[in-house]
């Protein structure tokens, strides 16, 4: 640690026992930033000369392709390494869309307001690739940071990709400017910024602990706990950093610093008795043996590392993305690999989740390329991004005459107030922290209460206060109903004391605020959690760790007033502390009252209004039974009966009203009254009335019930006195409908989708009431413009439990054309729906656009053709084929790639959609059968994509309704039937499935150990979306898992090898879980579609250009010259020449020469010459005639000791003969031949087997034939 450093921290905060906390100390930040610097570069250095003598690597490769990258040294002394954790459904997911140009909350917010220029800061590996198009020199690179990373450009793109691609729009799309950082110095930098204004930063990288697999270095598994503990003391931890990152906090409260929580529950070491590496007592890296099974696999809780447990830092989970927005808290899944909490003080970490799988954003491929990726490192930034929103809202309203900034704590405490509702419980708790981030209702409260000015009509509050010591502060409100009553308090705490302890559980908080709400007597204390426990609920209490807390009334008493109250524990240090408090549920009214004026006459007994009962044996006027919770149902019904008596004798006509002050107004209306009774006596009275439709679930509002003695109902009114009767308030609570099916979303197909024969539309359906549903009618009609193409009525037979949403795809698909305009409806009726208003949902699609026509050359050269696409876009995917009547199997990929084909044309097009895998369960064999498949290793099928690609939809084949789980994993490894894969790249999703069999049997047995059912004749199967995307080529499998009954068909006893199934350029199924035998069976997936990111259907011709083979001429007697080519080399017995790359080269000796010639990407090999040295031109054999026979007449061969020669034309009397080997060497010669026409015979030793050249020398000139020499 730096003393003087932390010498200076100390004492410059505590000069001023007084000190406002409102400024940023930018004098402070910026000493405390240079002496950060000079800390980070020793530490650095030291690491460098560390590494040299202990061989630590400066950089390795870690699992998941992420890297590990040495940035100094702990405070043991040990290598300190970072590691980075590593589509609109991630802005869906938290609510962001809603807030850009165009959502119905017309706040128009996406970061462009010109205040908002580089008041966000990213800290990463390394550069985003700035020059990528969805950034158009929007980033800023402070540090120089050399090395573009895509982790880096990824992260960036999250927060402020411009949209361009659609799939890819960033929180804050329209920013001007953020600034960009490598990690390297990272507590520096952020003084420094945070002192010159910044608001907001990101950081996706965090240290390695624990367990890490290196990549580099064998694969092997690394400890990088301390000698002898079994669990790295780095997590859980408040270390140096995490004091450092709070005092930057604390001295900038405008600066909110925002970390991903990190991926460790996936690197669980190797199993218990395999090799695995620790650090010696000399920090060295050594090979410690067998894992001993009592090292913890930090995969469970408190699994956050050091500086991520900062008090003041913004810690980000991830969880699944939720394409068709949150609606209950069973919709948030956490993802695997999300680090969980508590700290080893047991504050609640993370602080928040959002989506961290499967995210669409840019990737540093080229300036076009766009990825999936997965990890903590991907929910940050859309935290970041979606935050800065919140202060581009505060910098619309003023105060003091100045845009307003908000405070770092109003961010995090607006984040955690409206973050929706996630986990097992109501609460927090270790893994969701505090929710799923809920970006639009944190802009609704923020832009109520500003435009409010926080008037007392406002249904919310937002303050920045300061508390000073032996202080408490309260505020009024009354409950409007409209929501529960909470309020959440988040304060920036001073910096606690940084430990290096296993598990210190001293607590770090220094200044304890308290925060209750009271109503009469009764007092409502703040969430907690058992860090001893905790896997157990949250529950109510006082709060002694954190620096947030959370009030919440479940059951507020509309038009009741409420008190929140801050206070604190003990003495505050340094006199005061700031705190942000926002309240929700406020802005209410007081009710009229209603009474009799006596209680002489008419009285309640008793009374039941659905769920509640209540009597009494008094006379009374009125009763205030508020605090009792008449469960109702939008559209539903209330059961009412009472017994009615007189409190004097009395029997005179009554009347009873119902009112329900169903606007929230706190008055009730004219069209609010809910029943009406005719004339009764004492006795019995029971009715029924229904409520009206479009009630919020959960929302509480006043209903009376008044019984008036009158001669007319006209006279009964809600207010006012009355002579003789009673009035008795409840509060209606609004309950899950029991019968309401909702069409919440049309997923498929989506806008800008592209060409294709087959499109299938796959709709979300909820069930939002209580009850079980089956057979749900569903219809859809297509118009492409206004014309119906399309026209579908169908029934969905399976199981819809009580608030489960389902997938729903229609059988019939339509096709898509491009640049056309779609209107698509759907529509899910169900008889008795209490909310009929949801049940329809329209989508207009406008499909993508025709592209630019594709360009290209195919040359043949030697036995392959190179192809080549001239006008590439981004990461477009060109598929090549050579019929194009046949699109199913292209014989290559890429826009510059070389296949081989005989065609005298070849076709290329743009992307790829098709089916791949057998057409249906009778292709492969007859035989088979259905079975709850459902291990949790699981059945699965194999394939592999060599690029980006998309599972849409496939055939299943159902003996038996009920749930199948998919699961798609990256193969790391595979043997047989065992296999490794990476944890952080899975996606998962549920099918709903009805039985396709038209003779619907469960299975027998136990689950997946049963005994199949045999297939059933109709079984014609169905199709369902599974809307899975590959990020990047490699091996994958997918798991299928019957789930609540559910069966699913596979085939057996297969005779023939099929795998794999697909064009294997593009993407195959190549086997299944199966091991050896896996040809004998086929699991699950028929039929599957798939498609590239961008696809076409038509396709344009290229001919196929032949490049000749060069041509050796000889000129002269010394020189080799061969036709026009780009580049050339020449070969002397096929041995390259040096430097011989010209067109032309001089003869140095007898031998055999060759050339390569290049023509673009085309190198084409000439045919052996023969060269000799001679002043003698040589001439064509043909010339003379020339024949060379075996002795067995078989022409230029010559067998064992001697060969027939022949020639003619020779015009002189000297003739000569000699032989050469290939290597340019004479063997054998013959001064004198004779002149005849006729054959002659040449004796000759006896040479080796190969090729030779025969030379005659005659009419002044050399014939050369080659010949081949055998002694067989």
């Amino acid at each position: 640690m730096n003393i003087r450093l932390f010498i200076l921290l100390i004492f410059v905060c505590t000069v001023s026992i007084l000190q406002a906390q409102d400024a940023t100390k930018k004098e402070l930040l910026i000493q405390t930033s240079k002496e950060l610097a000079l800390d980070a570069r020793n530490k650095f250095s030291k690491a460098v000369i560390a590494a040299k003598e202990k061989g630590w690597p400066i950089q390795y490769a870690s699992q998941n392709q992420a890297n590990a990258k040495l940035i100094g040294l702990d405070d043991k002394g040990w290598p300190k390494y970072y590691i980075g954790f590593a589509d609109p459904v991630a802005s869906i997911t938290i609510g962001a869309n809603k807030l850009w140009p165009g959502a119905a909350s017309n706040l128009n917010l996406s970061g462009s307001d010109d205040i908002m220029t580089n008041k966000l800061g990213v800290w990463d590996e390394g550069s985003p690739l700035l020059t990528h198009k969805e950034f158009t020199g929007r980033i800023t690179q402070k540090d120089n940071a050399k090395e573009v990373v895509t982790h880096s450009t990824h992260v960036a793109g999250i927060i402020m990709s411009k949209g361009l691609n659609p799939l890819s729009k960033g929180m804050s799309y329209n920013v001007k400017g953020i600034l960009d950082y490598d990690w390297n110095s990272d507590l520096s930098e952020m003084s420094a910024a945070a002192a010159n204004g910044l608001l907001i930063s990101n950081h996706s990288y965090g240290t390695v602990a624990g367990w890490n697999r290196n990549s580099d270095s064998a694969n092997r598994w690394e400890f990088n706990g301390r000698v002898n503990e079994k669990e790295d003391y780095r997590f859980g931890l408040y270390d140096f950093d995490a004091q450092i990152q709070d005092s930057i906090a604390y001295n900038a409260p405008n600066y909110l610093i925002i970390a991903a929580a990190g991926n460790n529950r996936t690197s669980v070491g190797p199993a218990v008795g395999e090799t695995y590496w620790r650090r010696n007592e000399a920090g060295r890296m050594v090979n410690s043996g067998a894992r001993p099974a009592d090292i913890s696999s930090n995969d469970s809780y408190g699994s956050i590392v050091t500086d991520k447990n900062a008090k003041n830092v913004l810690t980000v989970g991830a969880v699944y993305g939720i394409p068709s927005e949150y609606n209950k808290k069973e919709d948030v899944v956490i993802s695997n690999f999300s680090s969980w909490g508590p700290t080893d003080d047991g504050r609640i970490k993370p602080d928040i989740t959002a989506q961290g799988v499967a995210v669409y954003a840019p990737i540093a491929s080229n300036d076009s390329s766009y990825g999936y990726l997965n990890g903590t490192s991907m929910a940050a930034p859309g935290a970041a991004g979606s935050l800065l929103l919140l202060q581009e809202l505060g910098h619309r309203f003023t105060a003091n005459g100045a845009p307003r900034i908000l405070k770092s704590a109003t961010v995090k405490g607006l984040a955690i107030h409206t973050a929706n509702e996630a986990g097992l419980y109501p609460g927090p708790d270790y893994k969701f922290g505090w929710g799923l981030l809920n970006i639009s209702e944190a802009a609704e409260v923020l832009n109520t209460a500003l435009t409010n000015n926080n008037s007392a009509t406002s249904p919310h509050f937002v303050y920045e206060n300061t508390l000073l010591n032996g202080e408490s502060k309260s505020y009024t409100i009354t409950a409007s109903g409209t929501r529960p009553v909470k309020a959440t308090i988040v304060w920036t705490d001073i910096k606690g004391s940084a430990s290096e302890l296993l598990n210190d559980a001293n607590p770090e908080l220094v200044n304890d605020l308290d925060l209750v709400i009271t109503q009469g007597n009764k007092t409502h204390n703040t969430w907690n959690l058992s860090p001893s426990s905790p896997d157990n609920q949250a529950f109510k209490g006082i709060n002694n760790v954190d620096n947030v807390e959370k009030v919440e009334v479940d059951t507020s008493l509309v038009g009741t007033n409420y008190t929140v109250t801050v206070k604190h524990k003990g003495t505050l240090e340094r006199g005061q502390q700031n705190y942000a408090l926002i309240i929700s549920g406020a802005g209410g009214t007081a009710y009229c009252s209603s009474a009799a004026t006596t209680t002489a006459g008419t009285k309640i007994d008793s009374i039941q209004l659905n769920n509640i009962k209540f009597s009494k044996t008094t006379a009374d006027n009125y009763v205030d039974n508020t605090a009792l919770f008449v469960n109702g149902e939008s559209n539903g019904t209330i059961s009412l009966f009472m017994k009615l008596s007189s409190a004097d004798a009395s029997n005179s006509n009554r009347f009873v009203k119902v009112f329900i002050d169903y606007n929230n107004n706190g008055v009730f209306d004219a069209n609010e009254l809910a029943h009406t009774s005719a004339a009764i006596t004492n006795g019995d009275y029971s009715a029924n009335f229904n409520l009206i439709s479009n009630l919020i679930v959960n929302q509480f509002t006043k209903l009376r019930v008044v019984v008036t003695e009158a001669a007319s109902a006209s006279t009964v009114i809600a207010c006012g006195s009355y002579t003789a009767g009673e009035t008795q308030d409840y509060t209606l609570r609004v309950v899950n409908p029991s019968n309401d099916i909702q069409l919440m979303e049309i997923t498929n197909p989506v806008g800008g989708v592209s060409e294709k024969s087959v499109q299938y539309v796959t709709v979300k359906v909820a069930n939002n009431g209580t009850k079980q549903l089956t057979n749900i009618p569903l219809s859809l009609e297509v118009k492409k413009g206004n014309t119906i193409i399309l026209n579908l009525k169908e029934t969905f037979t399976g199981r819809l439990y009580g608030s489960e949403i389902m997938s729903y795809t229609f059988q019939t698909p339509m096709p898509i054309e491009l640049s056309q305009n779609y209107t698509i409806t759907a529509n899910a009726s169900l008889a008795n729906d209490q909310q009929p208003e949801n049940n329809s949902m329209i989508a207009n699609i406008i499909s993508a656009s025709s592209s630019p026509a594709i360009t290209g050359s195919a040359t043949g050269c030697n036995e392959n053709v190179q192809l080549l696409v001239s006008n590439p876009k981004g990461d477009d995917q060109y598929l090549w084929y050579d019929k194009n009547n046949d699109v199913s199997r292209p014989i290559a990929k890429g826009s510059v790639i070389r296949t081989s084909t005989t065609e005298k044309n070849v076709y290329v097009g743009k992307g790829w959609n098709g089916f791949i895998g057998p057409k249906d369960n009778t292709t492969l064999s007859n035989t088979g059968g259905y079975n709850n498949w459902g291990s949790s290793y699981g059945e699965f099928i194999r394939f592999n994509t060599t690029g980006p690609l998309r599972l849409e939809t496939t055939k299943l084949y159902t003996g038996y309704a009920g749930k199948i789980e998919l699961e798609l994993r990256s193969l790391s490894t595979f043997t047989d039937s065992t296999y490794s894969y990476f944890p952080s790249q899975t996606q998962k999703t549920i099918l709903h499935v009805g039985a396709s069999s038209p003779s619907p049997t469960p299975a027998t047995g136990s689950l997946g150990s049963g005994t199949p059912t045999p297939f059933v004749q109709g079984d014609t199967g169905r199709i369902y979306a599974i809307n899975m995307n590959l990020s990047q080529a490699g091996n994958y499998i997918l798991i299928a898992r019957c789930l609540d009954s559910a069966t699913i068909f596979r085939n057996n006893l297969i005779t023939t090898n099929n795998h794999p199934f697909g064009p294997t350029v593009l993407a195959s199924i190549t086997g299944n879980w199966a091991g050896a035998n896996f040809e004998k069976f086929y699991y699950f997936f028929y039929n599957m579609q798939i498609s590239t990111p961008e696809h076409e259907k038509s396709l344009t011709t290229i001919p196929v250009i032949l490049t000749a083979k060069p041509i050796i001429t000889q000129i002269g007697i010394d020189s080799l010259s061969t036709t026009t080519a780009d580049t050339y080399q020449w070969f002397i017995n096929d041995e390259s020449i040096a430097g011989a790359t010209k067109s032309g080269i001089k003869i140095t000796k007898n031998a055999m020469y060759k050339v390569s010639a290049t023509i673009g990407t085309c190198t084409n090999y000439s045919d052996n010459k023969l060269v000799l040295i001679t002043d003698i031109p040589q001439a064509p054999a043909k010339e003379i005639g020339l024949k060379i026979v075996s002795t067995d007449y078989i022409e230029n061969i010559i067998k064992g000791n001697q060969f027939y020669i022949q020639f003619n034309n020779i015009k002189t009397n000297a003739i000569g003969l000699s032989i050469m080997n290939s290597s340019g060497q004479t063997v054998f010669q013959k001064d004198k031949l004779n002149n005849q026409n006729t054959a002659q015979t040449v004796q000759v030793p006896t040479f080796s087997t190969g090729i030779y050249y025969v030379k005659v020398f005659a009419n002044n000139k050399v014939y050369v034939q080659s010949v081949f020499v055998t002694n067989n």
